[in-house]
């Protein structure tokens, strides 16, 4: 029998039971059966007989439900733009399944009924006022589809609400589900949709959304009543509301489109749980990745190298307690960040605490998405994961994540052999360098056949040697008669630590000495100080038997060598006129900084593929006067490899940042990290606490303002009181 609906019986006067009503509904096989509603309806015999929960709501083949994997084609179809939805037939589709929707709500609400005879009465007849509402609803669509040229039945419909909420263990979690999430969802699709029908002229369905949009805040304060009465005393509305709920629900499904705030205050909901909802950007579906924020890295590195003995170990009780807090102040701080690279649903791990309100706010702003933040990574191991990624590979980390790897899906990204952890190790030695350098200049000398200007001439320029004492280095550094200057670098070392310049027209003073004595035997790279004009990054990712270059980043480093920020433009934007010439090939070659990245990077990563290493990197390189002594030449050079970076880095945040913040290819924006708050200028400090203004947003969600904090600057504030002073970066504009 095909599906069409009928009113014959709708204005019978009979007194219909509770539980016949619902069990007509579920068990009915035509829209007849459905949507027919009783002027009056009695609740004296409530129907014990419910053993199993069907599978799915007894329907005729044309409405038969189909899985979401089904129809993921349909819903990328109905994506509606205002172009699409001047087509009739297109709107006609849409209705269609919010048609469906109505359906299977009132089917549902039905085996409520059904599975809890216990329920309270008022309970039992609030659901039963509100089925006779979804019949109505699923009418008024029902005529719309029809005048719009389709049938119902033409499109495939979902079991996705069905499969989310029938087998739930209990009634307030059926409530919660239905109701919270569900019928409060439809809440912004009905204030996001109705504005839209307007501006292609469709009236008459804008006005069933509005009729429709009324009803559903009455119903969810039916659903918000009852759950705030079986919660448990004393538990806050948002941990109860989340606790009801279980993969593959989520928050995510309460809200829509748009996050209509009015209509949620008129349910009657708190204000902490409207803005809570509003902020959770945790997964709706897709199998979230969890990032960690271990931006310790390199400290985790160099404990490693002292155990084995390639670094001397500190003896300073001091130092070493600096050490830590740096460590600890380090994750805490940036953590945040990751906010900027990840992706819609993934989540990200807290060392402490959520970030504030303030900060997820942004986020939301500036991205359209918030992940969800965790900071007990027990919570995940019963979730259904898509993956692990940590900033970088370092032992301790993976230690910490293998704690998830049994909750990482067969068919998504698998946690890495723990080998990697020592490539890792190997390459982010400043000992691997000399090496490597020597296979670049090669494939880059190669390349300078096609032009001329492609790379110095200077490749000799990188040494390493590790003589037994420092009167053999001192020496065989004049023998080369290279540079007055030296620029001298442990295996490991971070934020410019591990560095040592050595003068050679100077004696060694004490302090200077000892390093040397006790960094000596165990290695040292040792090279010209170059006469620094620029500071370059190059980015690319190790993707199964590929490398996948992303692009070019001018850093911000000081005198020391210690990174300070980035560019988020090209470097053709942001360097002056004499760099960009030099680069450019004097303006024959605009590619071949571009091209001098990719032959890098290629080198590189092969060499970290074929160890096992998969996911990004960075190399830094460097463009410098030319150093010669003997020579007047103060030409510039370009050094291709300075460093290898096996993990993420600030170039690749700014890589990030140019996608999402600042795309126009002439920028000159720039973000800069500050010690702590006291550092920053006091007006640059006002203009990024204001940064969440609307002022400072159009309506595109395009960022205005001048200055942008990149992490959490309104929790540091908070803690200034407890003279915890973190770190800060700030974007410029």
């Amino acid at each position: 029998m095909s599906l069409h609906s009928s009113t014959e019986h709708e204005n019978s006067s009979n007194v219909e039971e509770i539980s016949k009503f619902a069990s007509r509904i579920l068990f009915g096989t035509t829209l007849e059966d459905k949507l027919k509603s009783p002027k009056a309806l009695s609740d004296l015999k409530p129907d014990l007989s419910l053993k199993s929960i069907p599978s799915t709501p007894h329907r005729s083949p044309e409405f038969t439900l189909v899985s979401l994997g089904q129809n993921k084609r349909h819903k990328r179809e109905l994506r509606p733009t205002v172009e699409r939805l001047h087509d009739e037939h297109f709107r006609g589709r849409i209705l269609h399944t919010f048609a469906h929707h109505e359906l299977i709500s009132l089917e549902l609400m039905a085996l409520a009924l059904l599975r809890f005879p216990e329920a309270p009465s008022a309970f039992r007849r609030g659901l039963a006022k509100v089925i006779i509402d979804e019949q109505r609803h699923f009418r008024l669509y029902e005529e719309r589809v029809k005048e719009l040229g389709l049938s119902l039945g033409e499109e495939p419909v979902s079991d996705y609400f069905w499969r989310c909420v029938a087998n739930a263990p209990d009634l307030a979690s059926f409530n919660a589900r239905l109701a919270l999430v569900f019928e409060q969802a439809n809440i912004d699709f009905t204030r996001h949709y109705a504005p839209l029908f307007r501006q292609v002229g469709d009236e008459d369905s804008a006005v069933a959304l509005d009729q429709i949009y009324q009803d559903e805040i009455s119903h969810v304060g039916l659903g918000l009543h009852w759950f705030r009465k079986w919660r448990p005393t004393n538990e806050p509305e948002w941990d109860s509301f989340c606790q009801l709920l279980e993969p593959p629900l989520s928050p995510g499904r309460a809200k829509g489109a748009v996050f209509s705030i009015e209509g949620r205050r008129a349910v009657g909901f708190s204000e902490d749980y409207i803005e809570r909802l509003r902020l959770w950007g945790g997964s709706t579906g897709r199998p979230p990745l969890v990032w960690l924020g271990n931006f310790d890295f390199d400290e985790a590195l160099h404990d490693q190298a002292v155990e084995l003995g390639q670094l001397p170990p500190d003896k300073s009780p001091k130092r070493r307690s600096k050490r830590r807090k740096t460590r600890r102040q380090a994750c805490e701080a940036f953590t945040p960040l990751l906010a900027w690279v990840c992706t819609r649903g993934d989540i990200v791990l807290c060392p402490q605490s959520q970030p504030s309100r303030q900060f997820q706010s942004l986020i939301a702003k500036a991205r359209g998405l918030n992940p969800e933040w965790s900071c007990n990574i027990d919570e995940l191991k019963e979730r259904k994961l898509g993956g692990v990624q940590p900033w970088g590979w370092s032992q301790p980390t993976y230690a910490r994540l293998e704690q998830l790897q049994a909750s990482i899906l067969p068919s998504a990204q698998q946690m890495p052999n723990s080998s990697m952890t020592e490539t890792v190790f190997k390459f982010a030695s400043k000992l691997e360098l000399t090496n490597i350098r020597a296979e670049i200049a090669q494939a880059l000398m190669t390349e300078q056949q096609s032009s001329a200007l492609y790379f110095p001439q200077e490749h000799e320029d990188i040494l390493w040697q590790a003589p037994q004492n420092i009167a053999e280095l001192i020496q065989g550094l004049k023998d080369l008669n290279l540079s007055e200057n030296w620029l001298c670098k442990r295996a490991y070392g971070s934020a410019g630590r591990g560095l040592k310049r050595l003068n050679l027209s100077q004696e060694l003073d004490a302090p200077t000495l000892g390093w040397f004595e006790r960094s000596l035997p165990l290695g040292l790279n040792i090279e010209p100080l170059l006469n620094r004009v620029a500071d370059l990054s190059f980015h690319a990712w190790v993707e199964g038997q590929s490398i996948r270059y992303d692009g070019e980043v001018a850093g911000l480093v000081d005198d020391h060598g210690r990174f300070q920020g980035a560019f988020i433009g090209p470097p053709s934007s942001v360097l002056d006129s004499k760099v960009k010439r030099f680069l450019n090939g004097e303006g024959h070659d605009r590619r071949r900084l571009s091209r001098i990245g990719k032959a890098v990077t290629q080198i590189v990563g092969k060499k970290l593929m074929s160890h096992g290493y998969q996911g990004p990197f960075g190399v830094d390189a460097l463009i410098a006067q030319s150093h010669d002594p003997q020579s007047q030449d103060r030409s510039l050079k370009l050094y291709p490899l300075v460093e290898i970076n096996p993990r993420f880095t600030m170039g690749r945040l700014a890589l990030h940042l140019r996608k999402t913040i600042e795309s126009r290819a002439n920028s000159k924006a720039y973000f800069k990290i500050f010690p702590n708050l006291t550092a920053i200028p006091s007006a640059d400090l006002e203009q990024a606490k204001q940064a969440t203004d609307d002022s400072n947003w159009d309506k595109q969600g395009q960022w205005l303002g001048s200055v942008l904090p990149l992490n959490d600057i309104w929790q540091e504030l908070s803690k200034l009181e407890s003279k915890q002073d973190l770190p800060v970066v700030l974007l410029y504009k």
